[in-house]
């Protein structure tokens, strides 16, 4: 099932690490006198992916 808008997504990250997967959202970043640029947080890491 595909979540809505606004609600993030889990990746897997590259390379070998310890907590490969990453929850991450999206979100809007406004600079005075610039455009909008959409930037990416990521929230937490974790060592294995889980469908719910």
């Amino acid at each position: 099932m595909k979540l809505p808008n606004g609600y993030g997504s889990v990746v897997k990250l590259p390379g070998s690490r310890r907590h490969p997967w990453a929850v991450r959202v999206s979100y809007w970043e406004d600079l005075p006198g610039q455009a909008p640029k959409r930037k990416r947080k990521y929230l937490a890491y974790f060592a294995e992916q889980k469908n719910v």
